[in-house]
């Protein structure tokens, strides 16, 4: 997600996986934070993961020569592919 406004955060309804950059100004840690904090009080599931030494699209277009990056790149792919199996079983 990128600029997202808390309003978004509250139009939410169904089941969500955040693979979130711990360095990205397109949706900054406060930003994270104040989505965790709506997302918490409904009562669907919302996982929010967050990788370490990362920057905004690691997932798509991460430098896979840089070993952090490739790490979470797969760990993201693995979480992701793990999400969908669960939620459209």
């Amino acid at each position: 997600p990128s600029k997202l406004n808390p309003a978004e955060f509250e139009a939410i309804r169904v089941p969500t996986l955040w693979l979130c950059a711990e360095n990205d100004p397109t949706f900054p840690e406060a930003d994270r934070k104040k989505a965790q904090e709506v997302l918490e009080g409904k009562k669907i599931k919302n996982i929010f993961k967050l990788y370490p030494g990362t920057t905004h699209g690691f997932a798509v277009r991460g430098d896979v020569k840089n070993e952090v990056v490739q790490k979470a790149k797969i760990a993201a792919l693995e979480a992701a592919i793990n999400f969908f199996r669960e939620e459209l079983a």
